[in-house]
């Protein structure tokens, strides 16, 4: 258990990634400790921090199905998160809940909390009107929303800061449908590269938001909030890897033979025209789309591979050459160290404000 001198971490949600986190905490050389641990069956907490066992005995029951409900410490589950904040406290959303924007909005407001990183896109997707402050908010980060642990959205805000425009941004966001859009191009059949992208834990057991092009669409309108463009996720003009009609059968034994022939004539065509196909977010001010994009064999996105994902953000400072990231967009691991590294910020960036008050 960590000093009484760390700042106190409450992690909600304990799927994949909620657990990998947990686990990259108690490892960590941070002074960082896990003071709660809730999901929608019950909720672990202490204020002096919980012991690595009963952090272990709740991931055991996590990863078995179960809920920490189970545990025999634990307490009834919590809705009202406030409750347990204090301005030492940094909570994280790793849930795929909807409705938690103005939750979140509340612990800032009423308790001073250290600060919330969200891992879940949803409230980041709310009407502007609800999502809003958490945008403009500066002890919340959400940098695992969008390219997993990239350090997109960081980079967005050192520009901004600087002084940089933003004008446009291209990008394959997606490490799911860029592993399925690769697989397919070298000849898989869509329905198998699907069901390796789940065993992999590329993908989730319901693909629907992946495969539809929702989850692209929401971390589209991340990226066009997060430098002042307000779009709402009704804006976006979203095409789906598949039609929604497949997308939303929801389980990988489903029936996608029509995706695997309709794909499959898609990229046999595309190789005979001599270009690459990829799965693309394109955002202006005026415009979201997203959608599959036949791309010129010389274009940096036409070699992404694997779960990479990559963006190509044109500013004022970049106008003709983008400043370019890339690299991998998928997993839990990868998305929990972005998780960790938001926390490892606010942390710091609260330590500041004790030794001398500041709206860092």
């Amino acid at each position: 258990m960590k000093s009484d001198r760390s700042l106190d971490v409450v992690i909600v949600g304990l799927g994949r990634v909620g657990r990998a986190l947990a686990k990259q905490i108690q490892k960590a050389d941070s002074q960082l400790r896990i003071v709660g641990l809730a999901d929608r069956g019950g909720l672990l907490y202490h204020e002096r921090g919980l012991s690595a066992s009963l952090v272990d005995e709740a991931l055991s029951a996590k990863a078995e199905g179960s809920s920490i409900g189970i545990c025999p410490s634990a307490l009834p589950p919590i809705y009202r998160f406030s409750d347990l904040a204090t301005s030492r406290t940094l909570f994280v959303d790793a849930t795929a809940a909807s409705g938690m924007a103005a939750g979140w909005c509340e612990v800032l407001a009423s308790s001073g909390a250290a600060g919330v990183v969200l891992a879940n896109k949803l409230p980041l997707c709310e009407a502007w009107s609800v999502s809003g402050p958490l945008f403009n908010h500066p002890r919340v980060r959400y940098e695992a929303t969008v390219g997993a642990g990239l350090p997109i959205l960081s980079t967005l805000r050192s520009l901004l800061a600087t002084g940089d425009l933003v004008t446009r941004m291209r990008g394959a966001l997606s490490g799911t449908l860029g592993y399925l859009v690769n697989q397919v191009s070298e000849g898989h059949a869509f329905s198998a590269a699907l069901s390796d992208a789940i065993a992999l834990g590329y993908a989730e057991p319901d693909p629907s938001a992946d495969l539809g092009g929702r989850d692209v669409a929401r971390k589209a309108v991340i990226l066009s909030r997060a430098v002042g463009w307000p779009a709402e996720l009704s804006d976006v003009e979203r095409d789906g890897l598949v039609p929604d009609s497949d997308a939303y059968q929801g389980a990988p034994s489903a029936d996608y033979s029509s995706a695997d022939r309709k794909l499959k004539e898609l990229f046999a065509d595309a190789d005979c025209d001599g270009i690459a196909i990829r799965y693309l977010a394109q955002i202006t001010p005026e415009r979201i789309s997203v959608g599959l994009a036949r791309i010129d064999l010389h274009d940096p996105f036409a070699a992404l591979a694997g779960t990479e994902n990559r963006i190509a953000i044109h500013t004022r400072r970049y106008p003709i050459h983008p400043l370019a990231i890339a690299g991998p967009g998928a997993g839990p691991e990868t998305t929990a160290a972005g998780v960790l590294s938001d926390l490892i910020d606010l942390a710091e960036k609260s330590k500041l404000r004790g030794e001398n008050p500041c709206p860092c």
